[in-house]
């Protein structure tokens, strides 16, 4: 018949039966690729219920991605299947990317002139990918793998006109890059044309895609790609339309920090449009610290620190999941802030108890999500949870976090929930842990305490003043400790030297040391000379302070200049309060020095000790312990730093008193009060704004005005 044509029509379609509608063409969804500090991608639209069963069938495949490209093949896609569903779309893990959907050939008859078709045969199949990632220890293995079935052809009518009809299965490849697209580089294996007769026979093609690093040059390397299975006619004019399946997302990378043991480099390429789960097995040398993660996903407000309605992230039930971190130094200002944390709530001696401690935290160190990355807020404590924990679980947990980020190819900024199961892999269920402590222990220059340094001060009538401070470097309203006489005495606070669990104060009055006994509300008791060199001090000393723990004793000790020299007085915790014979620890050029009491900034157990000069404004820090001769300091202020904090208005002149407000805002670092005329100042260290160029050392990098309420009525701060 002249007036009849036949053509075969290709389409994705929305079923398998013989009234299944063809699909419209998909458009790009893919988000643009990462760059450095890019947005995390992720897997929308999924529930708590489908990350677990996702987590689920992770863990029932067999561990041990390390070093392997095993492949997967299409009934593994087939299996994931939930329920009464026909279809995915979407990377089940790093490793893993399945797609199902239903496809036909159409055998069409349709009239010369009216262009009007009418469907005389169809076959429709059932199209699977997966895909399969690769790591190794060579470039060659940033490469990925695909497998496609066509598989239960349900025929309708079809005839040999139609099976003869040739279909060619291919793979759209894309690299993204920020100026566009560009092809994927082909492998071994790039798919296959047949007749669909051939394909019913055997549905299988094969594609291999390798992505060589040449030309990349930021850190990790980055290649991001992506891909749709592709159906199209053969060579013959009498056909149109193709097939297309949804386009999924993967990533390759040479990560320098992704280690096989020992220090050995790998290369990989995964399906990274996923969130992964890190699930944790409460094994015996795990249990404290698997106890721990799931007692802060599922009972944040019974955790340390305490805070109201504390939210913590990174459970699955949460659907809020933590964000790798791969920053050395941000990890380390996350370790301080916990650290600081730990040796407020657990005792500054945590780490010697039960055999050796450390400090565990939840969300981890290496997550945007830490205790100091976590917030903008640098002094929020609503958002993780410390533990003193045996040294033993918590370094296994550490190295089981590790072990996973490296055999799951956990890059900077990817993004993964955190689920803690029995050691067999069942849920965990534990109760609710005890109500924790909500006074805050004794702490370093707390005098009321309320968990945060304060300070004191003699006015101009000569009267000993207390303020209490907030953790932002506000205080709240003085009051008066002390009436008229402490005029030329020489005042410092901080430490427990009568062991009644209260900060004192100290001071030299005449040629007496004294010990003002605190009363753990700002106030003082009746003075005690020191036992051991308590007498007999010269009257012209005016700088002293003490220091938490300068001899690794657990006991306070005091420092002061006398003259051009600078002598250590041990605590003697044998006879309270009382001194050892003094240290001589400076010797010479300490009488143009104020004194800067400072915590254990370095992490060694021992107090550290700063030193302002008053002629220049140079300002310096000097690591514990401090028995010894501290012959090495290192600066920490530039001599000259725009409108940061700088050694022109940190000079005596400028700042005439300066004292020491120990770790204010509990992050580990150090803070300092000083007053500028009638202004009240703090001076803190904020990495984020300006770093010590001597490594991770103590830096005033940040000054800001608290308040200007008549604070040149002082004349001494302590």
């Amino acid at each position: 018949m002249s007036g009849t044509t036949y053509k075969v029509v290709f389409s994705a379609v929305d079923g398998a039966g013989p009234d299944a509608k063809p699909l419209p063409p998909e458009p790009r969804k893919l988000p643009p690729p990462q760059n450095s500090s890019g947005a995390p991608k992720l897997t929308g639209g999924e529930t708590p219920e489908d990350v677990e069963w996702r987590r689920q069938r992770a863990e029932a495949r067999t561990k041990g991605r390390s070093l392997t490209s095993t492949s997967r093949g299409p009934d593994y896609c087939h299996n994931s299947l939930r329920g009464s569903e026909t279809e995915i779309h979407k990377a089940l893990d790093h490793w893993t990317y399945c797609d199902i959907q239903r496809y036909t050939a159409e055998y069409k008859e349709c009239d010369a002139q009216t262009k009007e078709c009418t469907t005389i045969g169809k076959v429709n199949f059932r199209g699977t990918l997966i895909g399969n990632g690769q790591q190794g220890r060579s470039e060659d293995d940033r490469q990925l793998h695909f497998t496609a079935l066509l598989d239960d052809p349900r025929e309708y009518n079809a005839d040999a006109r139609l099976m003869s009809k040739r279909l060619t299965l291919g793979m759209e490849c894309n690299i993204l890059t920020a100026s566009g697209v560009s092809p994927c580089p082909k492998g071994d294996k790039s798919g296959r044309s047949d007749t669909i007769g051939a394909w019913i026979q055997n549905g299988y093609a094969w594609w291999d895609f390798k992505f060589p690093p040449t030309g990349l040059t930021d850190r990790d390397k980055l290649t991001h790609i992506d891909f749709r299975l592709t159906g199209s006619p053969g060579a013959d004019p009498a056909s149109e339309g193709s097939w297309a399946s949804k386009a999924g997302g993967a990533r390759c990378d040479s990560a320098p920090y992704i280690l096989e043991p020992v220090a050995i480099k790998t290369y990989g390429c995964v399906f990274d449009q996923v969130v992964s789960v890190f699930t944790f097995k409460s094994r015996p040398e795990v249990a404290q610290t698997a106890k721990h993660i799931w007692e802060a996903q599922h009972y944040p407000d019974l955790t340390l620190p305490p805070a109201q309605s504390k939210n913590i992230p990174g459970s699955i039930e949460s659907s809020r999941p933590l964000t790798r971190m791969y920053g050395p130094d941000e990890n380390g200002y996350n370790r301080r802030k916990s650290v600081a944390a730990c040796k407020k709530w657990f005792g500054k001696n945590y780490s010697s108890q039960n055999g050796g401690q450390d400090c565990d935290e939840y969300p981890f160190a290496s997550t945007y999500d830490g205790s100091w990355t976590g917030n903008a807020n640098r002094d929020a404590i609503d958002h993780f949870s410390v533990r003193a924990l045996p040294s033993t679980d918590n370094q296994q947990g550490g190295r089981d976090l590790e072990e996973w980020y490296r055999e799951q190819r956990i890059l900077d900024h990817d993004q993964f929930f955190v689920k803690v199961v029995n050691a067999d892999g069942s849920d965990m269920k534990l109760p609710a842990p005890p109500e924790p402590p909500r006074q805050v222990p004794n702490r370093m220059g707390d005098m009321n305490g309320d968990g945060v340094p304060d300070f004191i001060g003699v006015d101009t009538e000569g009267r000993l003043r207390f303020y209490p401070a907030r953790s932002d470097g506000n205080v709240t309203e003085m009051k008066q400790i002390g009436n008229s006489g402490w005029r030329g005495t020489a005042i410092t606070h901080g430490g427990d030297f009568n062991g009644d669990g209260k900060q004192d104060v100290v001071a030299r009055v005449g040629n007496e040391l004294r010990l003002y006994p605190g009363n753990g509300d700002g106030s003082i008791g009746d003075p005690i000379v020191f036992q051991g060199h308590g007498t007999g001090w010269d009257m012209s000393i005016s700088k002293i302070i003490t220091v938490e723990d300068a001899t690794g004793d657990d006991y306070p000790d005091v420092i002061m200049n006398l003259g051009e020299k600078l002598y250590l007085f041990p605590g003697d915790p044998d006879h309270q309060p009382g001194f050892k014979d003094p240290i001589q620890i400076g010797g010479g050029g300490w009488a143009k020095y104020d004194l800067l009491s400072l915590d254990d900034l370095n992490g060694d157990g021992r107090s550290d000790l700063g030193a302002r000069n008053r002629d220049d404004g140079m300002s310096y820090f000097y690591a514990g312990p401090l028995n010894h001769d501290l012959a090495e300091r290192t600066a920490m202020i530039r001599p000259q730093s725009g409108n940061r904090a700088t050694t022109r208005l940190y000079d005596g002149v400028n700042t005439p008193f300066i004292t020491s407000a120990h770790d204010l805002d509990g992050n580990g670092r150090m803070d300092l009060w000083g007053i500028r005329g009638n202004k009240l100042f703090r001076f803190w260290d904020d990495p984020t704004v300006d770093r010590n160029p001597a490594g991770d050392f103590p830096f005033i990098s940040r000054s800001q005005e608290i308040n200007d309420n008549g604070w040149d009525a002082l004349i001494a701060l302590g």
